[in-house]
């Protein structure tokens, strides 16, 4: 566990020190670089490492059009890249960590507190979500990009980074309703558009055969597949502090920056009850709502007085330790992270180079 508590220990004590929207970009741009070997490189880690390992092998056995109709185009095509250059599964892990971590660093610095923000990622979206859901990860980094110039954006760059989103995760689809929503057309054409976009879904889904597998894994398959004891948990890193935006009246302004942040918290407030449902889709879903934590947590600083920031960030500091701590020590999954190997640390013959 040490070298996760490394990790969140330097980016504890950048919060910690850091001014609100002061930023060294040197020791921003080293930290990015040191999570990418972190999580790019590492070794044997996380719940999916074998089923990946077994997929960057069956991909490989097909030519690279075989590749992109074996899953998600995009993360078919990349293993298949890997496999031929004789990286294996660490050139595509490094890859999908550079796009995951431009996402998650392009989006920490548009917050008041990019430090605090980047501390709240750390114990769930950076560690859980990108240390094993390769291809869910790469997703939420473009859809991150995409977020983090929400405003400035056309509704072309909107639409290409969420479809290149969708091209590693079919579940990344859905956000194409927030560009469809800000789009300025009449309502009739809305729904059209909307329509052409969820047949067009349907119709890949199916001809994929990721409609039945989304099916049996968060829908409609066996108990112990669709559901998932810590949703509740993973959804409730984002409900919490949406909750805490929607009561706060005073502040939802300052609390989150614009539309496409406030119908991010909404959704993740009706998550809540979802978690009951169908648990693991809700869990999965809330992924891609990170954006609500991260500004929630990092805006509460503009709230409080200047003697109160200290003990403020000191709480939050502990707060996402305990959360990191937690769930290595004590959830189900934990034991799949420990102990942690990089590419560099471990014994050249237990590499992975599978093609």
């Amino acid at each position: 566990m040490t070298a996760y508590i490394i990790v969140i220990a330097v980016v504890t004590i950048m919060a910690l020190l850091t001014s609100r929207r002061r930023l060294d970009i040197k020791a921003w741009s080293i930290s990015f670089v040191a999570l990418v070997l972190f999580v790019g490189l590492r070794h044997k880690v996380g719940m999916d490492w074998n089923n990946y390992l077994i997929s960057i092998r069956l991909v490989n056995f097909g030519s690279f059009s075989e590749a992109l109709t074996s899953m998600e185009p995009g993360y078919g095509g990349l293993l298949w890249i890997s496999g031929q250059l004789g990286l294996g599964i660490y050139g595509a892990n490094f890859f999908g960590a550079v796009i995951f971590l431009a996402g998650v660093f392009s989006y920490a610095r548009t917050t008041p507190s990019p430090w605090i923000a980047l501390l709240v990622a750390i114990p769930y979206l950076v560690v859980v979500v990108g240390m094993s859901a390769n291809r869910q990860s790469i997703a939420v980094g473009f859809l991150l990009l995409a977020v983090a110039n929400w405003s400035q954006s056309s509704f072309l760059r909107r639409t290409t980074l969420i479809s290149l989103a969708t091209m590693f995760h079919y579940s990344a689809v859905f956000f194409l309703l927030f560009p469809l929503y800000d789009l300025r057309v009449r309502l009739p054409i809305k729904l059209l558009l909307a329509s052409v976009i969820a047949i067009a879904t349907v119709y890949v889904l199916q001809v994929s055969g990721a409609s039945q597998t989304y099916d049996n894994l968060y829908i409609s398959g066996k108990s112990g597949e669709i559901v998932s004891e810590g949703a509740i948990f993973h959804i409730m890193l984002n409900a919490g502090p949406a909750l805490v935006w929607l009561a706060w009246s005073r502040y939802r302004g300052v609390l989150l920056p614009n539309n496409l942040h406030r119908q991010m918290a909404l959704l993740a407030i009706a998550l809540i009850p979802a978690a009951f449902i169908f648990s693991t889709a809700a869990s999965r879903i809330s992924i891609y709502l990170f954006p609500v934590s991260m500004y929630i947590f990092s805006a509460l600083p503009i709230i409080l007085g200047k003697r109160d920031v200290l003990i403020y960030k000191v709480a939050c500091s502990g707060l996402f330790i305990l959360v990191l701590v937690f769930w290595l020590g004590f959830s189900n999954s934990g034991r799949a992270y420990l102990p942690y190997g990089n590419y560099f640390t471990v014994d050249p013959a237990a590499l992975r180079h599978c093609c």
